[in-house]
């Protein structure tokens, strides 16, 4: 059985290990984050987590910020062994859900634009491409495209 939850300050320490290592699996660049990223961020409380599990271990996630009325999503990836099979669209459906709920109107994020599996998730998701960061990411050096999601009107 496939579930997806939140995680709290006191599993994330323990599992800023192991969303490094999904990371770096999962993206054929590695993981753009290290291990000591992970467990700051997690700290800080301000970033939430939400973890996708079979059989209580964990194969992929989705993190995201609220800022006001914004959000920012700053990593999805799932498990090589587990891609293709629609988790990475739960985890955005399952965090946009929850967003909206609470009061979020935009949701942006960059996504290298090399990476076309994410972006055709995102366009699908509504996002739509706002920006260019141009040499945003390194190793290797490319562009990254500003993406945004319209959950509320105004």
């Amino acid at each position: 059985m496939i579930e997806c939850q939140k995680v709290d300050v006191t599993q994330g320490v323990v599992l800023a290990d192991v969303l490094y290592e999904i990371s770096d699996k999962a993206f054929v660049t590695g993981s753009p984050w290290k291990v000591s990223q992970f467990k700051e961020d997690i700290l800080l409380g301000e970033t939430v987590y939400f973890v996708m599990l079979s059989n209580q271990a964990v194969i992929g996630y989705i993190s995201y910020r609220i800022m006001l009325d914004e959000a920012e999503i700053y990593n999805v990836a799932v498990l090589p062994d587990w891609q293709g099979k629609g988790l990475a669209n739960k985890l955005l459906k399952e965090c946009l859900a929850t967003l909206k709920l609470v009061g979020v109107r935009t949701v942006f994020l960059e996504v290298r634009v090399g990476n076309q599996a994410a972006i055709k998730l995102y366009r699908q998701n509504n996002f739509e491409k706002v920006g260019l960061r141009k040499k945003y990411y390194h190793h290797p050096l490319e562009d990254a495209l500003v993406m945004m999601c319209q959950l509320l009107g105004d």
